[in-house]
């Protein structure tokens, strides 16, 4: 319930930033939210890797959201899933762990509508 709260929180917030996406819930499902992805969409000011550069300097901790086998050194394949490859270049991964608090959820929506 406490990381429902804080999603809830992320999902108002970031509403109004009209170069990001945040995840969809369907009314039947309840997720655990165990991260909170979120999709910079082509319209964004800057790329997904300067956000996560920026956040950073402001000590605020992402990682990619998409991690494709396909792509992975391990598996790399002659093929290509196009849908896969954008996600994987287009979602960041928000901080959302037990214990976190509204206002550090704030923190983090503050900087990412600094952009």
């Amino acid at each position: 319930e406490e990381r429902r709260k804080l999603a809830d929180l992320y999902r108002r917030e970031l509403k109004p930033i009209p170069w990001l996406e945040p995840p969809h819930e369907p009314d039947h499902c309840r997720g655990n939210w165990q991260s909170y992805p979120v999709r910079i969409l082509e319209r964004s000011p800057v790329s997904r890797d300067e956000l996560m550069q920026r956040l950073l300097d402001a000590e605020i901790s992402t990682r990619r959201g998409i991690m494709n086998a396909h792509q992975e050194p391990a598996y790399v394949s002659l093929f290509s899933l196009p849908h896969s490859e954008r996600a994987r270049n287009s979602v960041i991964l928000l901080p959302l762990y037990t214990g976190m608090t509204e206002g550090e959820v704030e923190t983090v929506v503050k900087r990412i509508k600094d952009v």
